[in-house]
């Protein structure tokens, strides 16, 4: 049966305000859905796309006055998975699944990498945490043991994935 691999949680941390001037756009052309909206008096820009020659789900978030992102990320799964900080501050979730039947079925890994004005972000409580920043972004690879997928491919897909520019 089909599972998700987990979920990107993305929670702000700043000073609770609500959001307003709300917009979505998904811009076909360039394969990148972006959402804008100002919250305390700041505008934010949140960009997602997702390039399969690359293997990787990427996401920046950009505010519109100096210092002022607060963003914690999480990566998890409710179930037959754990996490583990690596280092250069990546978070790594990885599991196995059932095989129906009583045993192991597909392994899974999906390694998570976070730039906060071009530098790595502290890991606190298995959460990403990025405060006083302009930009964060967020670079997903994951991998499977099914057919030809290599787990420990992974953070080779973020170190190729880092060389590029947005």
């Amino acid at each position: 049966c089909y599972q998700t691999l987990g979920d990107l949680r993305l929670r702000a941390t700043g000073p609770s305000a609500p959001a307003s001037e709300y917009r979505r756009h998904l811009d076909m052309d360039e394969g990148v859905a972006r959402v804008e909206y100002r919250r305390g008096g700041v505008g934010f820009v949140r960009e997602h796309f997702v390039s399969h020659a690359d293997n990787i789900l990427a996401v920046r978030i950009r505010a519109d006055q100096p210092g002022a992102l607060a963003v914690a990320v999480e990566l998890a799964r409710q179930e037959r998975a754990r996490s583990a900080l690596l280092p250069g501050n990546d978070l790594e979730l990885s599991g196995q699944l059932p095989d129906g039947r009583g045993g192991g079925g597909v392994r899974f890994v999906a390694r998570l990498r976070a730039r906060l004005d071009g530098k790595p972000v502290p890991v606190r409580d298995r959460r990403i945490v990025a405060e006083g920043g302009t930009e964060l972004v967020l670079l997903l690879a994951t991998s499977t043991d099914f057919g030809t997928g290599r787990l420990g491919a992974v953070g080779r897909t973020l170190d190729a994935a880092g060389r590029r520019s947005w």
